[in-house]
């Protein structure tokens, strides 16, 4: 959780503006996240929003980590928020959309050895 209440209240609004302009639900954001709606209601009522899901929301919502931030700097679990560059951001995304691939590559290949596995079963 965030150690800091003025933080915790400016991220849970932009979070809570973030969802308006995207037009999701609870339930929508819960399925991308991987957690249940309760959890996102915490979010946004700004009772708990762990520091750890900010990655995950700034990938959702296709923005910056520093746009959490829009006031300055601002340290959570001794971390220099503010130096979080949109550079690393970009790295990032670009870890992510390997591993995408990555993983689009095994499952074509796992359903070759399927219909494989299928058509010698058949004979």
């Amino acid at each position: 959780m965030f150690y800091n209440t003025k933080l915790k209240k400016m991220i849970t609004k932009v979070f809570n503006e973030l969802i308006v302009k995207k037009g999701v639900s609870n339930r929508q954001l819960a399925k991308e996240c991987g957690v249940s709606g309760q959890t996102v209601a915490n979010w946004r009522s700004g009772s708990k929003i762990p520091a750890d899901i900010l990655p995950t929301l700034s990938r959702i919502f296709k923005i910056c980590l520093n746009d959490f931030f829009p006031q300055g700097d601002y340290i959570i679990y001794g971390r220099d928020v503010g130096s979080v560059r949109c550079v690393e951001c970009e790295n990032l995304e670009k870890r992510l959309k390997e591993e995408e691939r990555v993983n689009r590559e095994l499952l074509e290949h796992y359903l070759k050895l399927q219909k494989e596995i299928d058509r010698l079963t058949m004979k």
